[in-house]
């Protein structure tokens, strides 16, 4: 059995704990899936870390789009610019 990475803290190099997810969904999560509450379940589980759905497969998680996964494409990279991927830890917990 595998256990998710600690939070690195605030600001520091992100490393899939999914921290921030589990606490509360994110803005986009409200937006475009329709989730109210976290833990979000948008948040999908990849080997020994976290990965935000929006930023895998969005026609699955986006309201409407569950028919239309040629829009993966545009929308993918999209929602990972919009998180900040690779930018650095946003999460204050």
């Amino acid at each position: 059995m595998t256990t998710a990475p600690t939070y690195p803290g605030f600001g520091l190099p992100c490393n899939r704990c999914g921290q921030c997810c589990m606490k509360h969904p994110c803005r986009l999560a409200r937006d475009y899936a329709g989730v109210r509450e976290g833990p979000c379940p948008v948040l999908i589980r990849e080997g020994d870390a976290w990965r935000c759905g929006l930023t895998i497969a969005p026609h699955r998680y986006v309201v409407g789009l569950q028919s239309k996964p040629f829009a993966d494409a545009a929308l993918a990279p999209m929602f990972a610019e919009m998180l900040g991927i690779g930018r650095g830890c946003d999460a204050e917990i």
